[in-house]
């Protein structure tokens, strides 16, 4: 078999981990660490593909919320290690206005309010290469792969580049 003959569902995986829109964002950066992924179809009860979230959605979200421009995770993390410029809460210490805010929004933002509700999907059968010019055109890490709107399987890619390998 070519590469070019290879198919999404040669490539996929399988087993994929989900969440529902209604998850709230710090039990989806539980399944993000624990899976050691950065990104998950939103699925609903029928498994169908209603949106997909990233590390970045969530960035995106504690951002607004600190009334920043983007930020990375790590860009997060440094805020929050900076001394705040007005007076002090009573929980004192350095960025402590921060680290409440960024609770606040992890705890009481659900998934559905920060993830991308117009996902880009592939089929099983469709070959690689289109699949990999999706992710280029659409400038995303990965794709759930859908049969009659359900999910079967993602592909991400290092499936893609593990396949073309």
């Amino acid at each position: 078999m070519e590469v070019k003959d290879v198919t999404v569902k040669d490539a996929m995986t399988r087993e994929v981990k989900t969440i529902l829109s209604t998850a709230t964002l710090d039990t989806a950066m539980d399944v993000l660490r624990q899976n050691h992924i950065s990104g998950l179809p939103v699925v609903d009860g029928a498994f169908h593909v209603v949106g997909v979230l990233s590390e970045k959605d969530i960035s995106r979200a504690l951002s607004e919320a600190l009334g920043r421009s983007e930020m990375g995770f790590v860009d997060v993390l440094l805020h929050t290690t900076q001394p705040s410029k007005g007076p002090k809460r009573r929980t004192g210490g350095a960025g402590a206005d921060t680290l409440d805010i960024i609770r606040q929004v992890l705890t009481n933002v659900r998934v559905g309010d920060v993830m991308n509700q117009d996902p880009v999907v592939v089929t099983p059968d469709a070959t690689l290469d289109v699949a990999a010019g999706i992710m280029s055109e659409h400038n995303i890490n990965r794709l759930p792969v859908v049969t009659r709107g359900k999910l079967v399987g993602i592909l991400t890619r290092h499936d893609v580049l593990s396949a073309w390998v």
